[in-house]
């Protein structure tokens, strides 16, 4: 049995074997970021490529010559999607003057463009928790995101959404294929409105109200409609013509 004095020393160890071996979601990206620089470097330099890249012709379509995996619960993940405007960036945003795409798919949850967000030493989109631990599944989300050997780069195009397959395994990034296809949604959905929503605070006793807040919400149906529809065709193709499933 452990003595009263030995009791909580034992336990002090022990808190801090746990909390001493931790790391911060922001240690973690500072630690993983040699690797992602190097990565970057392809992305940016196959983005060069793309973006020189005439129309894609409609009838174009992309097929892999091998095996791709988008599966980011697996170490099996070796492709991933970006849009391009983010990809000539590297990841990095320094402020919202840095335009993306008016159509931007943004994929939030993909190991790729998390890791060279939060790796980035200049990003708005890094992580918010940067501060909390950086438990097993964020561990396990950098490493599928810097073990990518192929990215999806997606092109707005007046409306229209080129993608191209990359190869990054090169010393210089090469296009394997690509395809286009035009999100819809229909016209009578309405576009963007605003409206005035108000909150009001009472006491629950006398029913005096107490606070009362307005913020200006603003919706576009007919948008969000589109962006569904840009998604749901870049998952069709994808599947059809990469074997590429659950796209996020």
């Amino acid at each position: 049995m452990m003595d009263a004095y030995r009791a909580p020393l034992f336990l002090a160890v022990l808190s801090c074997t746990l909390a001493c071996n931790s790391k911060t979601q922001k240690q973690a990206y500072e630690e993983a970021r040699p690797a992602a620089d190097a990565l970057r470097a392809k992305i940016v330099a196959a983005a060069a490529q793309v973006e020189k890249r005439p129309p894609v012709p409609t009838t174009s379509t992309c097929k892999a010559p091998k095996k791709l995996t988008f599966d980011p619960n697996s170490d099996a993940h070796d492709t991933d999607y970006m849009m391009l405007a983010e990809a000539k960036r590297g990841g990095a945003k320094a402020d919202d003057k840095q335009p993306d795409e008016d159509l931007d798919l943004h994929f939030g949850t993909n190991p790729l463009p998390r890791v060279l967000r939060g790796t980035s030493t200049n990003s708005i989109y890094a992580d918010y928790t940067l501060t909390s631990t950086a438990d097993e599944g964020f561990k396990n989300m950098v490493k599928r995101g810097l073990a990518v050997k192929n990215v999806v780069l997606v092109r707005e195009r007046l409306g229209t959404l080129d993608y191209f397959l990359v190869d990054l395994t090169p010393a210089t990034p090469t296009i394997v294929c690509a395809g286009t296809f035009t999100p819809s949604s229909d016209p009578k959905l309405g576009d963007a409105h605003t409206e005035e929503w108000i909150t009001i605070t009472k006491n629950r006793r006398t029913g005096k109200e107490i606070k009362r807040e307005s913020k200006t919400v603003t919706s576009d149906p007919r948008r969000d409609a589109l962006y569904k529809d840009a998604i749901a065709q870049l998952a069709f193709r994808m599947d059809k013509e990469l074997g590429l499933t659950n796209i996020e």
